[in-house]
């Protein structure tokens, strides 16, 4: 549809793509829906990022004021507070472009941990429950999988998810003593 290199070169490539597949679609319109794209994506992770701030605050993993829940709307302010916060530095120190990494890189490294937790889960076992299972091979080509896509994100994105994990450790720890 478009030279490669034409794609590699422009400010706004799945513009150019927009315009040349249905010149009918005008550029605002797109932007308005590349803009609610985005505004969505950033209501799904902090929707995300408070309720799993809540879950580590019930098992213990972070302080337990993380995981208390509003009387009346039953959502975790103290998470969600905690998750705009960060979102926010995040956000006024950087582009787009570099938020985007590092959030890919974070979201990656939830991810294999997720599935290794799953191994974890699934060794100790003991578990007479077992509302879900699925071959130990699955996770393991997840965690791959995850780390092999961390090797194609910027060196700047790592680094800043390196920093904000090693924020993170001590939070944890906090909530163990």
């Amino acid at each position: 549809m478009i030279n490669h290199s034409s794609l590699a070169e422009s400010n706004a490539p799945l513009l150019d793509v927009v315009r040349v597949a249905a010149p009918s679609v005008p550029p605002r319109l797109f932007t308005a829906i590349a803009l609610f794209a985005v505004a969505n994506t950033a209501l799904l992770n902090s929707v995300m990022g408070s309720r799993l701030l809540y879950g580590m605050a019930q098992d213990g993993l972070v302080p337990r004021r993380l995981g208390v829940l509003h009387p009346k709307t039953l959502t975790p302010p103290f998470a969600i507070v905690t998750v705009l916060v960060v979102a926010s530095a995040l956000a006024l120190t950087g582009t787009l472009k570099f938020l985007a990494g590092t959030t890919s890189v974070l979201l990656l490294v939830v991810f294999a941990t997720m599935h290794g937790a799953l191994l974890r889960i699934q060794r100790r076992g003991g578990s007479t429950h077992t509302p879900f299972s699925v071959p130990r091979i699955v996770p393991m080509l997840e965690i791959v999988t995850c780390l092999v896509l961390l090797c194609f994100q910027p060196l700047a994105s790592l680094g800043r998810a390196a920093i904000l994990i090693a924020l993170g450790i001590p939070l944890m720890l906090s909530a163990r003593s």
